[in-house]
């Protein structure tokens, strides 16, 4: 993973960071690199040219590139990605006036998505992503965003095993089972007779 770029640091695309990465791939110094992180920049190599530069124009973070490489199989899908992310870069205030995070991206991306799928059962054109309502893609991540934050699922404490409670009458039903049907059933038959051990 490409460490975060501070903002007196000059940019560096994360096209060079991946071409080095896969450089070291089979050295001593490309052990300690893991694999997620060497396939995510060789997609990021494979990206057409048209996406990485418009990605690299914008100055685009490496999660922005991971988001565009790992999420379609097509480059028009990668190209509509890359779209995506730049108009929500123009468009959508974030925390620090920056990029937005992955989960942002995909929430946005379903978003366009659900209406790319919407109009073409009415013989539409599928809508540019600049075409959807800013307010549609800040519904989509706030719902997202709060979804992170529920509360953890608490797990309920271990129990040792249950009890169970034999009334008298029980306890005598049990314990004048016929031979031949604990015979069959031994876990049952070794209950009964540490039941009548008592």
């Amino acid at each position: 993973m490409a460490p975060r770029r501070r903002r007196d640091q000059p940019y560096v695309s994360p096209y060079q960071d991946a071409q080095a990465l896969v450089a070291q791939k089979g050295t001593t110094s490309g052990a300690t690199v893991s694999r997620k992180s060497l396939e995510t920049a060789e997609r990021i190599l494979a990206l057409e040219d048209g996406p990485r530069q418009a990605l690299e124009a914008a100055e685009a973070p490496y999660r922005v590139f991971r988001w565009v490489v790992w999420g379609e199989s097509t480059s028009t899908a990668r190209r509509a990605r890359t779209d995506l992310a730049l108009h929500l870069r123009k468009t959508l205030a974030t925390a620090y006036g920056g990029w937005p995070d992955e989960r942002a991206l995909s929430a946005a991306w379903a978003c366009w998505q659900t209406a790319v799928a919407e109009a073409r059962p009415r013989g539409q054109l599928p809508p540019d992503c600049s075409r959807i309502p800013l307010a549609d893609y800040q519904r989509a991540i706030a719902a997202v965003a709060r979804s992170k934050r529920r509360a953890p699922r608490v797990v309920a404490p271990r129990r040792g095993p249950e009890v169970i409670v034999l009334s008298a009458a029980e306890l005598d039903e049990l314990l004048s089972l016929p031979p031949i049907l604990l015979k069959e059933l031994p876990a049952l038959a070794a209950v009964i007779k540490r039941l009548g051990a008592r």
